[in-house]
């Protein structure tokens, strides 16, 4: 069998929170979104968690929309100009944008702009909830999990349950936060890093980790702080690298046996 597949969208919120068009051009998105999102940023304040809100709605409209038309999807730049960028994991060997090899990430970042150019049918999604309070979809065969941090908001997509976080790498005390919440080998580990950039950026990944192995289990990041997210032994989640923006660090998550995902969209070398 493939090894698990992830379709993930990185979308960047900056053009909503510009001075002169921004908030028409968020309230022009919000139409896009399903009820149950619209009534959430409709409760959010003007600026980012608004803006965070109506982009995460916005790609949850397109995931559904891409993932529903099947495996023979190109990736397309919108009739404006502009065009998605599709990343590969540099640490897989993967053939051209994203090669044909078992495993890859489906990857995508986008603008609000390109975002819209590709939305046609707006989606009635229905949201149902786990026992531990995670969201699903009704009547859909794939799991979402949503982050959101800084100027951006990652939606990533799987046909099992999936965790993605993202988290802005911020100037704060990596050791003291570490020694509260990390596990002993993490510790030593940050504290092998040669410089004070290297070891900020690892703790921002291993804490990307954590948040989404919460996700993925519904029990939030709470149960996952002493948890040493370095080991990778049979029983552990199966951590899926993907592409992070400058200054951010980004984590997705799957359970650990193999299987297949096949509502993947085709990319063109």
């Amino acid at each position: 069998m493939l090894k698990p597949q992830v379709r993930a969208y990185l979308l960047n919120i900056g053009e909503f929170l510009e001075e002169e068009r921004g908030e028409s051009l968020c309230v022009r998105a919000a139409e896009w979104l399903d009820d149950t999102r619209r009534e959430k940023a409709d409760r959010c304040r003007q600026g980012r968690a608004r803006a965070a809100a109506v982009g995460a709605g916005l790609l949850l409209q397109l995931g559904m929309q891409e993932l529903s038309e099947g495996e023979d999807t190109a990736c397309r730049s919108n009739p404006e100009g502009e065009d998605t960028v599709c990343r590969s994991n540099p640490n897989r060997g993967t053939r051209g944008p994203c090669g044909a090899s078992g495993g890859r990430v489906l990857w995508q970042e986008l603008t609000v702009t390109g975002l819209l150019g590709r939305l046609r049918v707006r989606s009635s999604l229905t949201y149902a909830y786990g026992e531990m309070g995670k969201p699903f979809l009704q009547g859909c065969p794939w799991y979402f999990s949503l982050s959101h941090s800084g100027d951006y908001v990652l939606c990533a997509f799987s046909r099992r349950e999936v965790g993605a976080d993202l988290q802005r790498i911020e100037s704060v005390d990596t050791g003291k936060l570490a020694g509260r919440f990390f596990a002993g080998q993490e510790c030593k580990a940050l504290e092998a890093c040669g410089t004070e950039l290297s070891g900020r950026r690892l703790f921002f990944e291993l804490w990307a980790r954590k948040e989404a192995l919460g996700k993925l289990t519904g029990q939030g990041v709470a149960g996952m702080l002493g948890r040493n997210m370095l080991e990778r032994g049979a029983e552990e989640p199966e951590w899926l690298e993907v592409p992070a923006p400058e200054g951010y660090a980004a984590a997705v998550c799957l359970r650990g046996e193999e299987i297949s995902f096949t509502g993947v969209e085709q990319w063109d070398d």
